[in-house]
């Protein structure tokens, strides 16, 4: 929306609201035949119309301008011109001076019109003493101009419709003051809201935090929420479950500009502290010598470090506690705001975010050494195969060969199983046969016949002996 359309769209409601009411007034002025009060609403009337038009085209203080000395102007003029019919009309403009008031302190409630709304009382003021002096005129001889003769009576009616005034003008200041200093706040609790989106949003977009590193990643977290938060101290402390402890891992010094050296808080010596970090999910002190949950480190940690307020954070990792967030205050007292808590409690979110991040890495790099081990081992299988492959191959070739060799041993043996069984058999039956028939024979003659063929036969089985071991040196 532009600025023109923005401005009339906040006081056309007030344009509105003033020319129903001028319509309301001129018509039953007219009606009752009261021209003045007529003559009032049809001048209102117009003001609404030529405010609606300033304000169309963006002429915000001539259009206020024209409503803050317009009113009480056109009011004072109109009994002067025109005439009234009921003397009660002195009292009902009284309120319509007031009335009138309350209407254009509304419409400029803005801050860069105060000036103007002083004005305006101002006149407002003026007008409210002198328009009884101009109405009266028309009512001589009544019971109002009797009162003005009376100095008391009139005094009295003065100082009550000034006070009538006087009181409503201090509500209005007291209600514009309520006004302005509620929208101080708001502008205050805005731009602090919206510095902390903007950390917030810069924060989830780091790199540095996302990257893994996780002592790189808290420090910056840590500057960074305490420039913006503009806390004295802003540190991280991780619970140990071995020593029962929580250890500072990163903290940072806004005022030094320095990151704090490590230490480390045991829970024996400070058991309602932990505790009250257990149970509750925030742990806020505004005053940390009077709040009870951190009264046990006054004179070990608070005192020394002139610590005068804190808020601790717990934050979580995978639903188990892992340590807190700690904001700590040294120059004044500070209030913990639902904004300070809820930026704080999105920073204990983002250290969380970092801490899954660097478990992620050390996942990835272990997940990345197993595959280059896995690789190895790999190659080595591969090499190891080829070993057996080639082995395999050999072996193969080798029990082809000695397939081959058994079969020409074993035709070599089923060779010298047949000269054995029938060449080297043959002989030694017949010499056998022939030595028995030489040992029965008792003619000499003819056993020199056996001995012949017996060394005839001698001799055949001899040669067939040769034979077989030439063949058995061959084979060997």
């Amino acid at each position: 929306m532009s600025t023109i359309e923005h401005t009339f769209s906040s006081g056309k409601s007030n344009g509105y609201f003033l020319l129903a009411f001028s319509t309301l007034m001129s018509f039953q002025g007219y009606q009752w035949g009261n021209h003045a009060s007529t003559a009032l609403g049809i001048g209102c009337a117009c003001i609404a119309i030529m405010y609606l038009l300033l304000l169309r085209f963006d002429f915000a203080w001539p259009a206020n301008g024209l409503v803050a000395f317009g009113l009480p102007l056109t009011a004072f003029f109109c009994p002067y011109f025109f005439p009234l019919r009921f003397e009660i009309t002195v009292t009902t403009f009284g309120y319509m001076y007031i009335g009138g008031l309350m209407y254009t302190a509304w419409c400029l409630q803005d801050q860069r019109f105060r000036k103007m709304l002083w004005a305006s009382m101002f006149v407002f003021f003026i007008c409210m003493v002198f328009y009884d002096k101009i109405i009266i005129r028309h009512f001589p001889n009544s019971h109002f101009e009797e009162m003005f003769k009376n100095e008391t009576l009139y005094k009295h009616f003065k100082l009550m419709q000034l006070t009538h005034f006087i009181t409503v003008v201090f509500i209005i200041l007291l209600i514009q003051k309520n006004k302005f200093k509620a929208e101080f706040e708001l502008k205050k609790q805005i731009l602090k809201i919206r510095q902390f989106t903007n950390n917030l949003i810069s924060s989830s977009k780091s790199k540095l935090i996302h990257s893994g590193n996780l002592v790189e990643a808290l420090e910056e977290i840590i500057r960074n929420t305490a420039s913006t938060m503009n806390v004295s101290r802003v540190s991280i402390w991780e619970y140990n479950d071995h020593t029962d402890s929580i250890d500072l891992i990163a903290g940072y010094d806004l005022e030094r500009n320095s990151y704090m050296d490590k230490t480390f808080l045991l829970r024996k010596n400070f058991p309602t502290y932990f505790k009250a970090l257990l149970e509750e999910k925030i742990v806020t002190a505004d005053d940390v010598m009077e709040n009870p949950k951190t009264q046990e480190f006054v004179d070990s940690y608070l005192k020394p470090l002139q610590i005068k307020s804190m808020m601790d954070v717990p934050f979580f990792i995978d639903g188990a506690f892992k340590g807190i967030l700690c904001f700590e205050e040294q120059r004044n007292r500070k209030h913990w705001d639902n904004q300070d808590q809820l930026f704080a409690t999105s920073m204990s979110k983002m250290i969380s975010i970092a801490y899954y991040c660097c478990m992620r890495r050390e996942q990835f790099e272990k997940l990345l050494s197993a595959t280059r081990d896995l690789e190895k081992n790999n190659s080595i299988i591969q090499t190891i195969n080829q070993k057996i492959i080639d082995l395999n191959g050999t072996l193969h070739e080798d029990l082809h060969i000695k397939e081959k060799n058994l079969e020409e041993l074993q035709d070599f043996l089923n060779e010298l199983s047949f000269k054995n069984a029938h060449q080297v058999r043959g002989p030694l039956s017949r010499i056998l046969g022939l030595v028995y028939l030489y040992q029965m024979e008792k003619d000499s003659d003819v056993k020199m016949e056996y001995i012949k063929h017996i060394d005839h036969s001698a001799k055949e089985l001899d040669e067939m002996i040769r034979e077989i071991s030439k063949m058995l040196n061959q084979r060997v």
